[in-house]
């Protein structure tokens, strides 16, 4: 069964909720998190906005997986790796109920915070900075569903 979660973007009074089916677990996410910090210019979301941050988030996942899998599978097949997956959620809360774990990432001037509830044991297991996580929780750092050296293979 897929470890699905919720990331929710925090800024200001501004909050968006993508929806992730599988490798919800912290070492999948926190792995992709690292992964996109590594080549998205904006990651606290300082200029652009958390706006533009989700959508190319979820936009360099997609590509790895479509570059991952393009081999394997049709452009017209409907379950293709790179068209499930993922969602952005409104304030439909009733999501939240069938996820495992909920990531808070908080963007500031200086860092992103994260919190981490588990909502199976319907406990925080982490909160602090990302580079905190990151060590805590032993995080890769080619990304898991973001594969970074497929991203810059393809950017060579």
């Amino acid at each position: 069964m897929a470890t699905r979660c919720l990331i929710r973007l925090h800024e200001l009074n501004n909050v968006i909720k993508i929806y992730r089916h599988s490798d919800g677990y912290p070492e999948g996410v926190l792995s992709d998190l690292l992964a996109f910090k590594e080549i998205y210019p904006d990651f606290n979301a300082k200029l652009r906005g958390i706006e533009y941050w989700v959508s190319n988030f979820i936009f360099y996942i997609k590509l790895a997986k479509l570059l991952s899998y393009k081999d394997k599978f049709k452009l017209e097949d409907v379950d293709a790796p790179w068209i499930l997956g993922y969602g952005i959620l409104s304030n439909d809360e009733e999501c939240e109920k069938h996820v495992d774990y909920i990531y808070d990432l908080y963007f500031t001037e200086s860092e992103v915070r994260v919190r981490i509830y588990h909502c199976i044991d319907k406990e925080v297991i982490f909160e602090g900075s990302l580079e905190d996580a990151v060590k805590k929780f032993n995080v890769r750092k080619n990304g898991c569903q973001l594969k970074l050296n497929v991203i810059k293979n393809f950017f060579k």
